[in-house]
């Protein structure tokens, strides 16, 4: 039997999902980078922890020994472009490991490759980088709308809250934009179901989307206040509030404000939901035996956990 070395760099939230569907499959051989040790992974018998620095000359003897790299790694800084570039570079370098799936994990990247804003300087400036035909290393940028598990309580799921950023907040909703804008949702789990079916996947498209449930903000928060029985709190800010006030943040010392207002605008123009022909496209080419959950068939499955 032929053994798949995967390397997942970046020991986070979205990583442990992967390593778990990983495990299931004993073909799989597990590397996980990490800056530093990380009990979650460490304490996994299946799970070999490699510490790096994310640099060429720390990445590359790992590199040498994976057959594929797999990058979770979320940042808003200089770092997300260096980082990604020298495991690029490590990949290039590497005779065995020619196929790389950076950290991505956004909406639809091709008619909004900018939005979120905080995207461009970063995920933007790193896809340059990859569009050159010089690297030798097949890549595919994974994306699939807006995290489902942010719906679940967080002992239901390793995905931390969103606090400040995620529209739902105990009893209250902010929905930015009108509401009925596309917004789409894919659990983390079934998210990583399917990378798994990319690691036997002959050739892949530049861009692969996923979704498991299309919808809008005012269904899914209706829906939400049917099952609870009771009401929320619902407010809504406009386009025009939001883009307004982009302009008075732009220099703030702490930039968090600022990235939840991108986000809200990623929200309400409709660039979190990847695009449904390519969803489609994409299942069938990739996903097929893959079931990806809507949100009442999330909330009803951990329900019965």
């Amino acid at each position: 039997m032929a053994i798949t070395t995967v390397g997942i760099a970046g020991a986070g939230d979205v990583a442990k999902f992967f390593v778990e569907e990983l495990e299931k499959d004993e073909r799989f051989k597990i590397v996980v980078l990490s800056r530093a040790p990380r009990e979650w992974f460490a304490s996994r018998s299946t799970v070999q922890m490699k510490i790096t620095d994310y640099t060429f000359d720390s990445l590359r003897p790992i590199v040498e020994d994976l057959d594929i790299l797999f990058s979770f790694l979320h940042d808003n800084s200089s770092f997300y472009v260096n980082a990604h570039k020298a495991m690029l570079d490590a990949c290039s370098a590497s005779p065995r490991c020619k196929r790389f799936v950076p950290s991505e994990y956004g909406g639809d990247i091709d008619k909004y490759p900018d939005l979120p804003r905080f995207y461009k300087p970063t995920h933007g400036a790193f896809r340059e980088i990859l569009n050159s035909d010089s690297h030798g290393v097949e890549w595919t940028l994974v994306n699939i709308g807006y995290f489902m598990d942010y719906f679940l309580p967080p002992a239901k799921t390793y995905m931390k809250p969103l606090t400040g950023i995620w529209p739902i907040t105990g009893d209250d909703v902010i929905i930015p934009g009108t509401g009925d804008e596309p917004v789409g949702f894919t659990s983390a789990r079934d998210v990583a179901k399917g990378l798994v079916k990319l690691v036997d996947a002959p050739l892949w498209d530049k861009h692969i989307y996923m979704c498991g449930e299309r919808t809008t903000f005012n269904r899914a928060v209706e829906y939400l206040q049917q099952r609870r029985g009771r009401p929320y709190n619902i407010s809504y800010r406009s386009a025009q509030e939001v883009a307004d006030e982009i302009p008075a943040h732009l220099d703030d010392d702490d930039p968090k404000y600022l990235w939840k207002l991108y986000m809200d605008e990623w929200i309400y123009a409709g660039a979190s939901a990847p695009p449904e022909h390519l969803v489609e496209q994409h299942r069938m080419q990739y996903f097929a035996d893959v079931r990806f959950r809507g949100i009442a068939q999330l909330l009803d499955e951990e329900d019965l956990e």
